[in-house]
């Protein structure tokens, strides 16, 4: 029965009487090399499906593949190519595999490989052909018997096939395979790809894996400031300079540790393996190198300590003097009033010359590393070489000799990296030392009465929302800062906290909030002051109904310039009230709101702030104050005394159990409300004319912004119809400058070919259209003249030859014909060559600037990360006191997630970056290899062919490096950019601009001048 492989029977199909290459069976075979690399694509195929197909195995003739793959049954559904039939071409790869003679023309091995691949390529991507035949001869290359040693049944086999056909087939060994150099070449180009693609996946696995340990750190890091006892930051053995170095340079360090930490275990093992095989090629002398670089480690060691000890003193350096020029930076305006620049300017300037110091060693002992991992695989190699020259009574082959040459330049890699990994080894202890130091800090007490867990409900004084009963609160140690505290807050009510500075008023608030750490006594609060825990978020759900009144009630309706740098203490001050007075709490706790204001604004804020706004909607208030002429609007009063309360009750309560007390601030009160009717009188005076000139000033600026107004909108309209001419010109003109880049990054050879091609093109046709009409007009005169003739005239005639024209006619349009085809592929190939141009210098152009611009994103991301952890910690009692934690921690994490999204795209671009390098260096190591086999065979001496191939591996090593570096310094010049735009920033020059000198004695006259903050 006819098979149809072949499209012929069986004995025709395996006939190789008029030799291999005249079958197509055979020739088929070479179809098989391209399949091979096929199976590193459809191999993995079998276990990306994922599809549960546990009911079809036992329909599956081959149950082998449904024990390795419970899903083999299933049918891929990333693609399916239908046809009629599965033998749709005569070069199918594996129609041939019936016939047994194909391993006596190839491998066993490599014949199992395509059997592989084919079974895999028709059941994932032709699933609806697969042949079921091709299972047979799968277990044919699986089952059938010492299916290896055909090579040692040689002569049999070359006995079937002289008998069969006449011919002597020999067999080809693996051995005899690998011995092939266009092979080896091909094996170590793949082996240059896989090493790189694995190398590079694993790289970006742990940079992954980093990024999350960093973002798990960094929640763990603002968690804790969340739960951070307040005596830490006030008592300073927790500073802000400290929090923002565990977020920026401490969790840095560990994920950075954590990039390289798989080379701890990577490294001995690379070296290992690297002198293996140089014992394997040198035998002893090779022992002699190792034992070289095993002693040079120590030191190598000791450099990477050093260098370490080195690198933790000159951070500590950097971060004094980064906390003394943020000091100077925050407090720029007290320093040049008092004329304190140089003096600030020195600290900083010692502070520095310590770090360039320790900098100055950091160097030398990076000179020191970078020499020994230099000097190290030299000495090494200098100590094997002339070991081998006089121990071995073998000669050193240029082979032996370069293959050692490789491996040890295959050890510098770990080499190098020993030191920068014991670098940031000790850094990662430093900092995981300094993250439990932290982590193990003081934190508040507990809060569970926040949560509403152990909320009391006062029977014997419902209408109390809060109280204390026998409390002794401490800031952090077993001294008591507060002692025998029993109090009550009367619901609805304005409750006065008074008394000396330093006595505990503003500690007393923070114990009732939880705090200070309670050493005895309760807090309790009533169920009924939940709403001191319902309060809306800051920057949502504001109401401009709301929001208007607060913005009244403290005075505080303008502009802020300068995004709020320039606030004054006053301003603060009423912007710390306005945002008390909008939340929609039942009990409002201030703090001395009067302490930066003076006393027109004090006086307004009281009156319609606290009385009218808060009064009127019977909210519970404690007002801690300075202010005593306040004390007469007070419902309920609390006097402290070295932290402890003195008194508490009502004024008249005070004055009749405590008349001492009370005379004492009748006094103080008789004093400030003098100061208040003198401040009143010579401020009404003063500014009657003033308040006269602003309104008339407010009405004319009114008047010019509407006047402004309007003429901004008619510049505008003009603007959107000078853009729309403008769009409408640019529309109607060609971009001949675009066209001529665009015809010129082809090539001026191409364009040159391109456009002569088309004038010689046309020019032939012409040519030929005008040869025709020669033609034929000759042929016609021809005609006439003959027909004269006939008819008795006598006319002098050319006679006419048909050859030529037809010749001429011929070889015209035979050239247009070429011509044609020249022009058109010219024009082809320009488009290509244009488009790759253009698309290597755009991706020239580009290959820097998106690590350069992924660097500036993810420092971009970084800083507001940075300012929401500052800001936290500086907050840290306000964000507590509203309950907004879970807020603050949700800001927290989206700033995160940003600054690793922009950090993992930089990784991403530097791996995309590696890989591409990578591949590069595995082209140039094949086409060394590809070119030393040539080179060979001419007569070049084998040790120059050795010499090339381990320079191309090194250029594979470096290549990688150099780019890398070229990117780095890039990106890194952005920081020497920023640095020469603020030096040319336009700075004062005060010192030495007055031109005369001035005794202590004489008067400064200030005469029409104008102040800015910017311009």
């Amino acid at each position: 029965m006819p098979l149809s492989f072949c499209g012929n029977d069986n004995a025709s199909a395996y006939s190789v009487d008029d030799g291999v290459l005249d079958n197509g069976c055979f020739v088929d075979a070479l179809n098989l090399v391209p399949h091979v690399f096929l199976l590193f694509i459809t191999f993995p195929i079998l276990f990306i499906d994922k599809s549960d197909t546990s009911e079809r195995c036992f329909e599956n003739t081959l149950t082998l593949f449904c024990v390795l793959r419970p899903g083999w049954g299933s049918q891929s559904s990333k693609v399916q190519i239908h046809h009629n039939t599965w033998l749709h071409f005569p070069g199918h790869n594996m129609r041939y595999m019936k016939s047994r003679h194909l391993h006596l023309f190839l491998p066993a091995f490599m014949g199992f490989i395509a059997a592989t691949t084919s079974v895999v390529y028709y059941h994932n991507i032709e699933t609806s052909n697969f042949p079921k035949l091709l299972l047979d001869n799968y277990m044919i290359f699986i089952f059938m018997p010492n299916i290896e040693r055909f090579g040692q049944n040689s002569k049999q086999v070359v006995l079937h096939i002289q008998q069969a056909s006449g011919l002597v087939v020999y067999f080809l060994s693996s051995h005899e395979l690998l011995e092939n150099t266009s092979v080896l070449a091909v094996l170590l180009f793949l082996a240059l790809i896989l090493q790189r693609t694995f190398l590079q996946a694993s790289y970006y696995v742990t940079i992954e894996t980093g990024i999350n340990l960093r973002g798990a750190l960094l929640a763990m890091i603002y968690n804790k400031i969340l739960r951070l006892s307040t005596s830490n930051m006030s008592m300073g053995e927790m500073t802000l300079g400290q929090i923002n170095n565990l977020v920026a340079i401490e969790t840095n360090q560990l994920m950075w540790f954590l990039f390289l930490c798989p080379n701890l275990w990577a490294m001995p093992v690379q070296i290992i393996m690297g002198v293996i095989l140089l014992h394997y090629l040198l035998g002893f002398s090779a022992l002699i190198g190792a034992c070289v670089i095993v002693l040079l480690a120590p030191i190598q060691y000791f450099i990477a300590t050093k260098l370490a000890d080195a690198q933790k003193s000159t951070l500590d350096y950097s971060t004094d003097r980064l906390k003394k020029t943020n000091e100077i930076l925050k407090g720029i305006k007290l320093l040049k009033l008092y004329a304190w620049e140089n003096i600030f300017c020195s600290s900083v300037e010692e502070t520095r010359v310590k770090e360039l110091t320790s900098l100055k060693t950091f160097a030398l002992y990076t000179s020191l590393s970078i020499f020994m991992n230099a000097a190290i695989p030299i000495a090494a190699v200098l100590a094997t070489f002339v070991t081998h020259a006089y121990t071995s009574n073998t000669e050193l082959s240029p082979a032996v000799a370069f293959a050692s040459l490789a491996l040890f330049h295959i050890l510098v890699t770990p080499l190098f990296l020993l030191s920068t990994v014991v670098r940031f080894a000790v850094k990662a202890i430093v900092s995981v030392q300094k993250l439990g130091e932290f982590l193990l800090s003081d934190e508040i007490g507990d809060d569970s009465w926040r949560n509403g867990e152990t909320l009391v409900s006062l029977e014997s004084c419902k209408k109390h929302p809060g109280a204390v009963n026998n409390g002794f609160f401490s800031w952090g140690s077993n001294m008591a800062t507060l002692s025998d505290i029993n109090m009550r807050i009367p619901t609805g009510q304005l409750t006065m906290i008074v008394g000396q500075v330093g006595c505990g008023k503003s500690s007393l608030l923070l114990a009732m909030l939880g705090e200070m750490q309670a050493i005895g006594g309760k807090v309790h609060w009533s169920k009924n002051a939940n709403d001191l825990r319902s309060v809306p978020v800051y920057a949502k759900d504001v109401s401009a109904r709301r929001h208007r009144p607060m913005a009244r009630r403290p005075e505080y309706k303008m502009n802020v310039a300068d995004l709020g740098i320039n606030l004054s203490g006053g301003q603060r001050q009423r912007i710390c009230v306005a945002r008390a007075l909008y939340q929609n709490t039942n009990i409002v706790f201030l703090d001395d709101p009067f302490s930066a204001l003076d006393i027109h604004l004090s006086d307004h804020l009281m009156q319609e702030g606290i009385l009218k706004f808060l009064q009127d909607d019977k909210r519970t208030v404690v007002l801690v104050t300075h202010k005593l002429q306040y004390l007469i609007h007070a419902d309920w009063i609390i006097a402290m005394k070295d932290g402890t309360l003195l008194r508490e009750g009502t004024l008249k309560d005070i004055q009749n159990n405590d008349v001492e007390l009370y005379e004492h601030w009748k006094t103080l009160m008789n004093r400030q409300d003098q100061e208040l009717e003198k401040d009143t009188d010579v401020a009404d005076g003063q500014t009657a004319l003033e308040r006269k000139n602003l309104r008339r000033a407010l009405y004319s600026r009114e008047a010019k912004s509407q006047i402004d107004d309007e003429d901004e909108e008619e510049e505008e309209e003009e603007d959107d119809e000078d853009t729309m001419s403008m769009m409408t010109s640019r529309r109607s003109k060609i971009p001949w400058r675009v066209c001529w880049k665009y015809l010129t990054s082809g090539g001026f050879v191409l364009l040159f070919m391109m456009i002569f091609s088309k004038l010689l093109k046309h020019s032939v046709i012409v040519a030929i259209d005008y040869w025709l009409a020669t033609w034929t007009s000759r042929a016609q005169n021809t005609s006439v003249s003959a027909n004269s003739s006939a008819n008795g005239t006598l006319t002098d005639t050319v006679p006419f030859d048909l050859s030529y024209y037809t010749t001429g006619f011929s070889i015209l349009c035979s050239s247009g014909i070429v011509l044609c085809l020249i022009a058109s592929l010219t024009v082809e190939w320009m488009g290509l060559s244009a488009a790759r141009n253009l698309h290597h210098n755009l991706l020239n152009k580009i290959i820097l600037a998106p690590i350069r611009d992924l660097q500036d994103l993810d420092d971009s991301t970084q800083l507001p990360l940075l300012c929401h952890f500052s800001e936290t910690a500086e907050g840290l009692t306000t964000i507590r006191a509203f309950r907004h934690e879970a807020r603050f921690k949700q800001r927290m994490l989206e700033l995160t997630d940003t600054n690793n999204v922009a950090y993992l795209f930089l990784s991403a671009a530097n791996r995309w970056l590696e890989v591409r390098t990578d591949y590069l260096g595995a082209v140039i190591v094949l086409t060394a290899a590809v070119a030393s086999i040539y080179t060979s065979e001419n007569g070049v001496q084998s040790g120059l062919v050795g010499l090339g191939l381990t320079y191309a591996l090194t250029v594979t090593n470096y290549l990688n490096w150099v780019v890398r570096s070229l990117a780095d310094l890039e990106v890194q010049m952005g920081a020497v950019k920023k640095v020469n735009d603020f030096l040319s920033t336009e700075s004062e020059n005060y010192e030495g601009s007055i031109g005369t000198v001035y005794s202590r004695g004489d008067t400064m006259h200030i005469h029409r001048v104008l102040w800015l903050f910017h311009q």
